[in-house]
């Protein structure tokens, strides 16, 4: 990831969307069903968040 890139993600204002972020995510699972109607793992809207943003971080997912 460039400089610029990895600037974008340093500056972006984290505390404001952050929530958003999760309740994007609780929609996306909205209606989404497993055999134990609970998402693989025993991941959450929350922890998927989570995840997705220290990978994009750490290199391990492209933006």
């Amino acid at each position: 990831m460039n400089e610029r890139k990895k600037q974008l993600l340093r500056d972006f204002p984290w505390e404001e969307h952050y929530p958003r972020l999760i309740a994007f995510a609780e929609w996306l699972l909205q209606g989404k069903y497993w055999n134990s109607n609970q998402v693989p793992k025993g991941q959450t809207a929350e922890s998927i968040v989570r995840d997705v943003i220290a990978k994009t971080f750490s290199e391990e997912r492209n933006w």
